[in-house]
């Protein structure tokens, strides 16, 4: 057998397996850092912050959006970088895995990844900062009555988010496997 037959391959099939291993655990990695910091922004830093009895103090507002600021980025990175890997790893699937309604579904969670962190950096974070900062100093000021729909979208989009990235995990876990099968015709 010539080894210049191997290069005629199509271009899908010449990726080698260490390629695709390392996209694979780096996709699984950022997945589970991602999901394990948003677990503990969420349930443990704002409300030990809130139970601290922080929201009364006029520079809540402020630390508030410093904290979701610097880990909004991290989320637009870590977004990036799973889209990226999965645009990778899933166009590299044979044909008869790679079902158009699948795909799509896979391409939709994946854009999400990067979709969720952008509203949140320019739209909600910005918005519920603004609505939270105090710019008399000299008056106590309460929660406004504007964040509590603004709380709802939150925590509607981290469990979406949750939810995502708990289906992509899924996804990149099984890939070599759906791989494999489809190759051998399972």
């Amino acid at each position: 057998m010539n080894i210049n037959a191997n290069s005629s391959q199509h271009p899908r099939f010449t990726h080698s397996a260490p390629t695709q291993l390392t996209w694979r655990m780096g996709i699984m990695i950022v997945l589970v850092a991602w999901l394990s910091m948003s677990a503990f922004i969420d349930l443990i830093l704002m409300p030990g912050l809130y139970s601290a009895g922080m929201m009364g103090d006029p520079a809540f507002a402020m630390a508030g959006h410093l904290i979701f600021s610097i880990f909004n980025r991290f989320e637009l990175i870590a977004g990036a970088f799973v889209l990226t890997g999965c645009l990778f790893l899933w166009s590299h699937l044979s044909e008869s895995a790679n079902s158009s309604e699948n795909t799509w579904t896979k391409w939709l969670w994946a854009v999400s990844l990067v979709a969720i962190p952008l509203i949140y950096a320019y739209g909600l974070t910005p918005y519920m900062s603004g609505l939270g900062m105090q710019l008399d100093l000299s008056v106590s000021q309460k929660m406004a009555t504007e964040m509590v729909p603004m709380h709802l979208v939150y925590w509607g989009l981290e469990a979406l988010k949750a939810g995502t990235i708990i289906m992509v995990l899924n996804q990149v876990w099984w890939w070599d496997h759906d791989s494999e099968t489809s190759a051998h015709g399972i």
